[in-house]
């Protein structure tokens, strides 16, 4: 079987790229000749470990500012008939596989739909473009329930059509992470260390988590891993705040992991999510993890008790209550470690084989 892989960019941040690297990975250890089509080739850590698996990349470009030419879905088209099936990951790359399968009829598309709410699918304008876009995949997989109910409330998709493969993660890569002593980050033993990794995008809301601190002790500290066109408004927002102290921008990085060992608490703030593979992560390093109380995180938390409403005084609320309490923390590691434990990516990679050797069988029935 013949793969091919398709996703803009890779981004060191995005939980989409690892996701979309983990795959691919193991997909090539299970001997399945796997590629991977990037719209943006621009240099990241994920492109090295790529490199170093021996996985074969194709890049259309570098550096691009505007994934939207119709070039690239020539581009696609062309690589798209060399494979077998095509597998497919978030916009804009959905838009351009969907308008190359014009151009190449009888390619076998599956895509993994990893948000649990887009704009474009609740825009009346938009919505007749998404149902396009996804009436040209032969199957979608929705990275949990939430996701599969947004799809099929908001654009009608015939449930036959989709199916859900939750996300997993590579426990034994997160497990063996060396932590770095809060000395070698640049900080006192006694301070209490935050870290949030993640895009500075729409989708995020670092701005709520970062008013946050200002409600919080001096002693209390914000690593922020990740780039992205927000960056330069949040620094700017941490500059009027007052916050340049104690708040750090890290940028992109490759030691996520570590870092994720290193702090006290880690923290996901954001507007909505699918099945949230930086969560799941953040979950397996022994360390307490708070997130958002919106739709996705809930459903990876579930204990009320790890969730904050998305407003500055319920996270500083909730931050406090974790500093104060030993007992709070033990317990959020143990509720953390426990929910982790249910997503193993080898039970995830069984899954997607069997749904491409189902749909390519169904293809070739017809």
């Amino acid at each position: 079987m013949k793969v091919l892989q398709i996703i803009d960019s890779l981004p060191a941040t995005s939980g989409g790229a690892r996701f979309v690297v983990n795959l691919v990975k193991k997909l090539a250890e299970r001997n399945i000749d796997c590629q991977l089509l990037l719209i943006d080739g621009a240099k990241s850590h994920f492109l090295d470990e790529l490199n170093l698996a021996n996985i074969k990349i194709i890049s259309l470009d570098d550096g691009v500012k505007n994934r939207y030419r119709f070039k690239y879905i020539r581009k696609i088209a062309y690589f798209m008939t060399d494979f077998d099936l095509v597998h497919v990951h978030v916009f804009p790359s959905s838009y351009m596989v969907a308008a190359a399968t014009l151009l190449k009829k009888d390619v076998t598309v599956v895509f993994t739909e990893h948000n649990s709410y887009n704009r474009r699918a609740t825009n009346w304008v938009f919505k007749l473009i998404e149902k396009f876009v996804y009436s040209r995949f032969n199957k979608i997989i929705c990275l949990s329930d939430q996701v599969l109910k947004f799809v099929t409330q908001n654009l009608s998709i015939p449930l036959e059509n989709l199916c859900i493969i939750e996300n997993a993660i590579d426990t034994h890569a997160v497990i063996n992470a060396v932590p770095y002593s809060k000395k070698e980050l640049g900080y006192e033993n006694s301070d209490w260390l935050l870290l949030m990794s993640a895009r500075f995008t729409l989708q995020k809301n670092h701005k709520v988590l970062i008013e946050a601190m200002c409600l919080l002790p001096e002693d209390v500290k914000l690593l922020l891993a990740g780039d992205g066109i927000l960056k330069e408004e949040l620094e700017m927002q941490v500059y009027k705040l007052g916050l340049t102290d104690r708040i750090q921008f890290l940028g992109s990085r490759k030691d996520v992991f570590r870092l994720m060992k290193s702090v006290d608490i880690n923290v996901l703030s954001s507007n909505f999510e699918g099945l949230s593979l930086a969560a799941l992560e953040a979950m397996t390093v022994g360390k307490p993890f708070i997130a958002s109380n919106v739709e996705g995180l809930d459903f990876v938390v579930q204990d009320p008790r790890l969730l904050f409403e998305n407003n500055p005084k319920s996270i500083a609320m909730l931050v406090s209550d974790l500093i104060n309490n030993e007992q709070l923390r033990k317990t959020a590691v143990e509720i953390c470690a426990e929910r982790s434990k249910k997503y193993d990516i080898d039970v995830m990679v069984d899954k997607y084989i069997e749904v491409y050797e189902e749909v390519l069988k169904k293809n070739d029935g017809k």
